[in-house]
């Protein structure tokens, strides 16, 4: 976790300090797939920390208000892979309590102030959802989804 938030904090000082910023359409690196790695270990809240960890330094370095928005939009990607974590994790009803006590936090705490051009198409597809509290078909696609993923 600790290399995943200095690799995440490095990339951010670098874009702050970047006076030009480029895409290239062609890939120039070698992405290593780990077992043990964050997005594998199954755990039930796996960006949890790491939000925490981006709060802390944007407001240890006075840049929270500026990136708000793009924090809370990175939050709420979070919930849902939370949300996605506990529908393999727990059985139906479990999943969808846990799920909809995480959406009463993210709503209480962050509201829905988000920055939408940073978040995926199928996460921003789902904020009508949240929006409405409507947490039990959160976790019904989950579930279908793994139903097909197997």
């Amino acid at each position: 976790m600790m290399l995943l938030v200095k690799k995440l904090f490095f990339s951010f000082k670098v874009l702050k300090i970047s006076n030009i910023i480029s895409f290239i359409d062609k890939p120039f690196y070698h992405y290593v797939n780990y077992p043990n790695s964050q997005s594998k270990k199954g755990n039930d809240d796996p960006w949890g920390d790491v939000c925490n960890k981006i709060e802390h330094h944007l407001t240890e370095n006075h840049l929270l208000e500026q990136y708000k928005s793009t924090l809370n939009s990175f939050r709420f990607t979070a919930l849902v892979v939370s949300i996605y974590r506990k529908t393999q994790n727990y059985k139906f009803i479990e999943a969808l309590n846990q799920s909809k006590k995480g959406l009463s936090i993210f709503r209480k705490t962050y509201g829905f102030e988000l920055d939408k051009d940073s978040l995926e198409n199928r996460v921003r597809y789902l904020i009508p959802l949240a929006k409405m509290n409507f947490v039990v078909a959160f976790v019904v696609i989950a579930k279908i989804k793994s139903i097909f993923k197997q």
